[in-house]
């Protein structure tokens, strides 16, 4: 893959291109616990979340993201050495 002047998110998307129209599954979750990347700045899952961003919204229901979701470039796929494909998990 080429990486001059694309940005990380276009790469996320290219990486992901043969799941293109895959969404990951959406559920009501009660949310019982932090979020980790929240308190560190780097939740990127927003409101579809499925923890807590903050003390006031421990024990709220929402609609969350259930699985896993992607949330990075794997850089052995930025060198053109993942074998992993789909099932990836970095």
């Amino acid at each position: 893959p080429k990486m001059d002047g694309v940005d990380s998110t276009a790469l996320l998307a290219e990486q992901q291109s043969d799941e293109a129209n895959e969404q990951p599954d959406l559920q009501m979750k009660k949310k019982r616990d932090l979020c980790t990347q929240f308190d560190l700045g780097q939740c990127l899952l927003g409101k579809l979340c499925p923890f807590a961003h903050g003390e006031n919204e421990i024990g709220t229901v929402g609609l969350a993201v259930s699985g896993n979701v992607k949330t990075q470039i794997c850089q052995r796929w930025k060198e053109g050495k993942c074998l992993y494909g789909k099932l990836c998990n970095r």
